[in-house]
């Protein structure tokens, strides 16, 4: 026999991800100027992955790429607090002053909350990759 449809459960697991995959894609994109309300709205949404997969449910039979959202939302986390250093480290317009170790604090921060999100990023993308070809696997 075939197996059973994707459920309504299972569907809006998958969606909660791309939703938030989707947020995560245009914050990484986004350029300007770096400012405190910058790194804190950015910081803000890394903060929110872990709260949005814990209501996101039992993911059914996507369950085998939960652990790697699990991951993506384990490295906004360190992005998220890394930029509470870039934060700490600079004044209120997010500039520092060059050659001071303030400089070398908000730059190590920065770096790591980049490449933090970037990896998540690409957790993400992965994940809802094989959760569209687990749901194809289905319907055949």
């Amino acid at each position: 026999s075939a197996p059973e449809p994707i459920t309504a459960a299972e569907s809006a697991w998958r969606e909660r991800v791309r939703a938030y995959a989707t947020r995560l894609d245009a914050d990484v994109s986004r350029s300007g100027r770096i400012t405190h309300a910058s790194m804190r709205r950015s910081a803000r949404l890394y903060s929110a992955c872990a709260p949005m997969f814990e209501r996101a449910g039992d993911p059914g039979r996507f369950a085998p790429v939960a652990p790697q959202v699990e991951r993506a939302c384990t490295r906004l986390a360190k992005a998220a607090r890394l930029f509470g250093q870039a934060v700490a480290a600079s004044d209120a317009g997010g500039a520092v002053v060059a050659g001071t170790p303030e400089e070398a604090q908000f730059n190590r921060a920065m770096n790591g909350a980049f490449e933090a999100a970037g990896n998540a990023q690409y957790d993400l993308q992965t994940a809802l990759e094989k959760a569209a070809a687990i749901e194809t696997e289905l319907e055949v």
